[in-house]
């Protein structure tokens, strides 16, 4: 099962329907708030994503400044929804 990953006021966060966790906060310290380590720990992820009802919310998304869910400057990956047009071009 996937999960859902946030960035709320600055932390990593695991989202639940309308609640955020805070993913240093649940895994006890393993996995890394920062949004530009997050992803190195992703079976970790997987696995807190699974036991998400164990956890208290650290609180609501709606009372919350939402940032970029990764922040890595070594990579862009997007998607090109005009890709067909300028491959024609070239």
């Amino acid at each position: 099962m996937g999960f859902k990953l946030a960035n709320v006021n600055g932390i990593s966060s695991l989202i639940r329907g309308e609640s955020y966790y805070d993913i240093n906060t649940i895994s006890l310290g393993k996995i890394s708030s920062d949004p530009s380590k997050v992803l190195d720990s992703l079976n970790d992820l997987h696995e807190l994503s699974n036991r998400i009802e164990d956890f208290e919310a650290t609180g609501l998304i709606e009372k919350s400044l939402l940032g970029a869910p990764i922040i890595n400057s070594k990579n862009c990956f997007a998607v090109g929804l005009n890709y067909k047009k300028h491959a024609e071009e070239s």
